[in-house]
């Protein structure tokens, strides 16, 4: 990939990419949903990630 952004979530073992900021945030917030689906969780709460920049 040349240039790009990549996001990690801290408090899950995840970590996506994308060509944009709107797209790496978007591509997280699909990551993060699918890897708690099958969890009850009934809270909402704030995630903590690290976003790197690529050029």
């Amino acid at each position: 990939m040349d240039g790009g952004y990549v996001a990690e979530c801290q408090e899950f073992a995840i970590v996506t990419q994308g060509g944009t900021l709107d797209e790496v945030m978007q591509n997280l917030s699909e990551a993060v949903s699918l890897y708690l689906e099958d969890e009850d969780l009934g809270i909402s709460c704030k995630l903590s990630l690290r976003l790197f920049l690529y050029l």
